[in-house]
């Protein structure tokens, strides 16, 4: 089976070496274009909308050939500035994203995948499972390269290498690596019961959803890697492509009470349709079109108890709204255009118990004010930006180099 799927990975790579080739070329050229303006007075919309295209054209190629992403630096440099500031980072998380070699990503990916390959094509590592004596016997994970981050029992995550004590019983979720997206085979390495949960990058949903069908444990799924952080114009590496027509098929797993959802292709409305809404307790949603819907119908979930609303634009007038959640406890709004007035809103939350937002660009004192000014609930200030769990190899230097024998796509 492993040998079947890359052959045909082989194949449909060749097929698309001549597009690939011509698209890269109008994305060089196009790319230098856009990275000298930005230099000089930073990019307009026309750059950002490129931009945006840019990136999206890199998603569908990646789709096409099953193959790691690949990142030019434009996809980082054009908007990216301008659109975190306008989002709230300061100044220090700005130059923090700015001198991130994010371009490094696409050697690294290279690098990742041909070590999966070699492992998978050895006899039996498939069917072997990263835990070998069943529950409460540790994780045994590939020593050099970090299929993702894990967390024990609700515990700070640690990267998913070597061996990792699980005692039995205890809740285990999995925050899969980007870099592994293009082999979600690896999934079927965990027994039915050994997550409670498992947040993906994937570009075929539907074969991750095969991959964990029988998990008899799953509370917790989310199509985003709340650990990334993707910059913007970056949320192909943070994020899984999803359709509202693939929400039905997330009904199998009963046992869920926390899911997450992401992208454009997602609406709000589908969202508010789904059967399992009624019996979640934790919603995450991340850069979906039409959340207003959502938030407009919310309230008349009350087994809703946490709420993430990521990247969603999120306004004052909508917190208005959802003050009228009658269960909600906990908040949180990142990457949103809230101001310090909307304090007066939190206000109205009486069962509100944890408030987390990364409006970091407040002064100190309206920080203090969300502080100290909400009765009975921690407000926290988390970092807009956070490299810690992009890293794929245990040793980091491993993956800088490009794969000895294999061309990169910028030489197809």
């Amino acid at each position: 089976m492993a040998e079947q799927d890359l052959d045909n990975d082989e194949r449909r790579l060749r097929n698309v070496k001549i597009t690939m080739a011509i698209s890269l070329f109008v994305v060089f050229v196009g790319g230098a274009l856009a990275v000298k303006n930005v230099l000089k007075s930073g990019p307009s919309p026309t750059e950002k909308l490129a931009a945006k295209v840019l990136a999206d054209k890199h998603r569908q190629a990646a789709e096409d050939i099953r193959q790691p992403i690949n990142l030019s630096v434009d996809n980082v440099l054009v908007g990216t500035t301008r659109e975190l500031k306008r989002l709230g980072a300061t100044d220090e998380e700005i130059q923090k994203a700015n001198n991130s070699r994010y371009e490094v990503l696409t050697s690294q990916s290279l690098n990742y995948a041909e070590v999966m390959r070699s492992l998978i094509a050895e006899p039996g590592w498939l069917t072997t499972r990263f835990r070998v004596g069943g529950p409460g016997e540790p994780f045994k994970f590939p020593d050099k390269v970090n299929i993702g981050a894990i967390s024990i029992n609700g515990g700070k995550p640690v990267f998913a290498t070597g061996l990792i004590e699980a005692p039995a019983g205890k809740s285990v979720c999995l925050y899969y690596s980007w870099a592994a997206n293009a082999f979600p085979q690896i999934l079927r390495k965990f027994g039915p019961s050994d997550l409670t949960g498992l947040e993906v990058v994937c570009k075929r949903t539907d074969r991750v959803l095969a991959e964990i069908k029988d998990w008899t444990r799953l509370r917790e799924l989310s199509f985003f890697n709340s650990l990334l952080k993707s910059l913007p114009a970056l949320e192909i590496f943070d994020e899984s492509i999803i359709a509202d027509g693939q929400l039905p098929d997330l009904e199998r797993f009963a046992g869920l009470r926390s899911l997450g959802l992401c992208g454009h292709d997602i609406t709000g409305r589908a969202i508010v349709a789904m059967p399992l809404l009624k019996r979640l307790e934790v919603l995450k949603v991340k850069r979906i079109k039409d959340v207003d819907t959502l938030i407009q119908f919310l309230p008349a979930f009350p087994n809703i108890k946490e709420l993430w609303l990521v990247d969603q634009g999120i306004t004052d007038e909508q917190v208005d709204t959802l003050s009228n959640m009658p269960a909600l406890e906990t908040l949180h709004i990142t990457r949103s255009f809230l101001t310090p007035a909307s304090l007066a809103y939190f206000r109205q939350m009486p069962g509100l118990k944890h408030l987390i937002l990364d409006r970091n660009g407040w002064s100190a004192a309206d920080k203090q004010k969300f502080q100290t000014g909400l009765s009975g609930c921690l407000c926290e200030f988390e970092p807009m930006i956070d490299t810690t769990f992009w890293q794929v190899f245990t040793d980091p230097s491993a993956g800088a180099s490009r794969p000895a024998g294999r061309s990169t796509s910028s030489e197809l």
